[in-house]
C-alpha cells in the first residue's frame, strides 16, 4: 500500500498526475501542429481562390474586348494582329486590334462606348510571364490619343498559347488590314492549371487576302 506521503489531497498519486500531464502535453502539441497545418492549407487555398478570381477577371476582360472588336483601322495600322510570342525576339505583342469600349476618361461621358486601340503584351519577367494591357482611345480621325494607359493585369503565368481561325483553318498568327478573325482561341497556363478561352468575333469574316 502506498504511504500517505505519495498521495495528494484529491486522491491522485504523483505518478498518475505526471502521466496525465504528459498525455495532456502530447495532445496539446498534436493539436497545435494540426492547427498550424490547417492554417497553412487554408492560407494556400485562400491564395489560390484569389488568384483564380484574378485569372477569370482577366479572361473576361479579353473576351469583352474581342466581342466588341471592329474591322476598322486608323492610319497605316492593321485591323487585327495576333501572334504567339517568342521570348527571344523583341516582339512582345500578343494582340492588337480596335474595340468599342466603355470610356473611363474624366472629361468624357461615362458609359458611352468609344473606339479604343487595344494592345495585349506578353513579357517575360524573372521565371514567369506577365500580361500587360494598353488602352488608347481614338480622339480624332487617324489619331489615337496620347492619353494611353498601360498596366500589368496578370503575372505568374507559365505559358500563353493563342490561335486564330481565318475562315478556313486555325493559324498560330493573324494579320489583316481589312478583316477580323472568325474566332480566337487562347490557353493560359497558371498555377498548374490550363485556363481556356474561345471567343467568336461578331464582326469577324473570312480572310480573303
Amino acid at each position: 500500500m502506498l504511504s500517505d506521503k505519495t498521495k495528494l489531497w484529491n486522491g491522485f498519486t504523483i505518478v498518475e498526475l505526471t502521466v496525465a500531464l504528459s498525455v495532456s502535453a502530447m495532445v496539446l502539441a498534436t493539436g497545435y501542429e494540426l492547427f498550424k497545418t490547417l492554417r497553412t492549407v487554408g492560407g494556400k487555398q485562400d491564395e489560390f481562390l484569389a488568384e483564380s478570381g484574378r485569372i477569370i477577371n482577366v479572361l473576361d476582360q479579353i473576351r469583352e474586348d474581342l466581342l466588341h472588336a471592329v474591322p476598322k483601322a486608323y492610319g497605316q495600322e492593321a485591323v487585327f494582329v495576333g501572334n504567339n510570342i517568342i521570348f527571344d525576339s523583341n516582339d512582345t505583342k500578343l494582340l492588337q486590334f480596335y474595340s468599342l469600349g466603355v470610356t473611363d476618361r474624366f472629361n468624357e461621358i461615362c458609359g458611352v462606348r468609344q473606339i479604343h486601340r487595344i494592345v495585349y503584351e506578353s513579357i517575360k519577367e524573372d521565371d514567369s510571364i506577365c500580361l500587360y494591357r494598353t488602352v488608347a482611345p481614338i480622339v480624332a480621325k487617324d489619331s489615337p490619343s496620347s492619353d494611353q494607359k498601360k498596366e500589368p493585369i496578370l503575372n505568374k503565368i507559365d505559358e500563353i498559347k493563342i490561335s486564330f481561325h481565318n475562315g478556313s483553318r486555325l493559324e498560330t498568327s493573324f494579320f489583316s488590314k481589312e478583316y477580323l478573325p472568325v474566332y480566337v482561341k487562347l490557353e493560359l497556363t497558371a498555377y498548374g492549371q490550363v485556363w481556356p478561352l474561345a471567343v467568336k468575333l461578331p464582326c469577324g469574316t473570312a480572310n480573303t487576302e
